[in-house]
């Protein structure tokens, strides 16, 4: 609610005060209407756009690269008071002229390499510091070289956006009137495009990070606005030259490639996808460059994370902050084969094909022994005495069962998981079956060991194992979280067990991958601390309601 009160004040201030003279929210609303035919494109120049993306990425990854090495040698120098890019000479006249509150001393460890007793620049005199000479340079740079580099990079990247005729290209020197089709392409104009590409790019890399407000979207669209409109005009340049013997029409836009350029080297920097592409059209307002604008951030995104990060990952790391997304070698959710019991193969009845009462019984006869605990699912056991006090102590809200049918071990331990193997090996759980009521059937029916039993059985001769199958079970994935299973229980009061089906491969013995969750396994593998973080919002509930 509150990011939708703010979009909407930013775009009505925008359209009320009409900053930028067009009436218009779009920052770059180009002149032309959008269904005119200069803005077709045709789909050989998707080519030409995923070229772009690649050049986005890689210059994105070279930014994010500088950048680090520049920032890290900015906090390194700002240890030991000292201006990063100054020579050590000019650090000492500094410290030299500077009145002696803009100083402080430099502590041991930090001025390892410096002579004793000798002094830095405060921290607020640094920053001062920085940004007059950052902002003294720029503006020395940029004024005498181009027009490009000297008027506001909002104007210049519209000017850049724009086909010809148009004033504002006029003004820039990106058209020609004596041209046939309008746009400039000397060879002054595209070494000035490819300049002003490489002396911003080199602004951006050492202001990033500095204590100014240099920004990071604007002239990362600045710099692919440039690079577009460059490889525009080769691209324009070249369908001249073949269609100047067939006396085709040719009706490639520089502007589109700019703003193709312009959206690839933003991704480049961030490494974002749909938003990026959804700001562009909110930006320009060409809906018939959608499509362009996804390959090129598609190849962007992907070229530069082939070599680096995003900028902003790549700082949230060198800050110490943790990432939004979890790293591939930690997991931090516990999913519900975490606190599962693996099935050995004793706990796993194949009824595929019918069995034996013979084998019934060996099933039965393993009930009381321990079950080996399978690392891969990190598998929790614990007494019934530490159970029960960790379960009075915090409780889960989970609806308690009418059934007290318990054994000598763990309800799930002392149970069979019946499986039917499908096509390819793949195994189907058709259900559970408790060891004690199976061993109570046994003996009551008396039945020979020979004789057969199974699951839907054609066979009029044969026992059907349907009437003795848990009615509340429930199966989940092995990478489904805890909190699936919690929720499970809470809205069934009749859900008994979940059984954690795991990924089958070669690797599982006898192509067993299975766990079993009871209902107090539950219950007591989150009231157990592992899962404390888990259980203050439960505790805090349960005292309000107490109180």
């Amino acid at each position: 609610l509150l990011a939708f009160a703010g979009s909407f004040s930013a775009s009505f201030m925008l359209k009320s005060w009409n900053l930028n003279g067009s009436n218009q929210i779009t920052v770059f609303k180009l002149s032309t209407p959008t269904n005119s035919p200069s803005k077709e494109w045709n789909s050989w120049e998707i080519s030409i756009f995923l070229l772009l993306g690649i050049i986005g990425g890689l210059v994105g990854s070279f930014f994010v690269h500088a950048n680090l090495h520049f920032v890290r040698l900015r906090r390194k120098k700002a240890e030991i008071g000292r201006i990063w890019f100054l020579p050590a000479t000019v650090n000492k006249a500094l410290v030299r002229m500077l009145p002696l509150r803009a100083t402080r001393p430099i502590s041991a460890e930090a001025g390892a390499l410096l002579s004793r007793n000798e002094r830095g620049l405060t921290n607020r005199t640094l920053h001062v510091l920085e940004v007059a000479l950052i902002a003294f340079a720029t503006a020395s740079v940029n004024y005498p070289i181009t027009r490009l580099l000297r008027l506001p990079m909002v104007e210049v990247i519209h000017g850049l956006f724009e086909t010809c005729p148009n004033s504002l290209g006029h003004r820039l020197g990106l058209c020609d009137g004596a041209s046939a089709q309008g746009f400039a392409a000397s060879g002054r104009l595209q070494a000035v495009l490819l300049l002003a590409a490489v002396v911003r790019l080199a602004q951006t890399v050492v202001t990033f990070g500095a204590m100014v407000p240099s920004g990071l979207f604007i002239p990362s669209l600045y710099v692919g606005a440039t690079l577009g409109r460059l490889v525009g005009i080769w691209t324009l340049q070249f369908n001249l030259s073949m269609a100047g013997a067939s006396g085709a029409e040719v009706t490639v836009n520089p502007g589109a490639f700019a703003m193709v350029g312009a959206v690839a080297v933003l991704s480049g920097f961030a490494r974002m996808t749909v938003s990026l592409v959804v700001i562009m059209l909110e930006l320009t307002g060409e809906l018939n460059y959608a499509v362009p604008f996804m390959c090129a951030v598609l190849a962007a995104k992907l070229v530069g994370d082939y070599f680096t990060v995003s900028i902003y990952d790549a700082h949230g790391s060198l800050l110490g902050y943790a990432t939004i997304e979890e790293p591939d070698e930690l997991r931090l959710a516990a999913n519900v084969a975490d606190v599962a019991l693996a099935c050995r193969d004793s706990d796993v009845l194949d009824v595929t094909k019918p069995v034996r009462v013979e084998m019934l019984r060996s099933f039965v006869a393993s009930q009381c022994e321990t079950p080996a605990v399978d690392l891969s699912l990190n598998a929790m056991t614990m007494s019934a005495s530490s159970r029960l006090s960790s379960a009075r102590e915090v409780s889960l809200g989970l609806p308690l069962s009418g059934r007290q049918e318990q054994c000598s071990q763990d309800d799930a331990s002392n149970v069979l998981v019946l499986v039917r193997r499908a096509q390819r090996g793949h195994l189907f759980v058709c259900g559970l079956i408790h060891r004690e009521r199976l061993a109570r059937w046994l003996d009551k029916a008396a039945l020979p060991p020979d004789c057969i039993c199974g699951l839907n059985v054609e066979d009029d001769a044969a026992l059907d194992l349907q009437p003795l199958l848990e009615p509340g079970v429930q199966r989940f994935s092995h990478d489904a979280p805890v909190l699936t299973a919690v929720c499970a229980f809470r809205e069934d009061p009749s859900l008994q067990y979940c059984i954690c089906c795991g990924e089958l491969g070669d690797e599982a013995p006898s192509g067993i991958n299975l766990g079993v969750l009871s209902r107090d396994q539950l219950e007591t593998s989150l009231a157990s601390g592992r899962f404390a973080a888990a259980f203050r919002k439960a505790r805090s509930a349960a005292t309000r309601s107490s109180t």
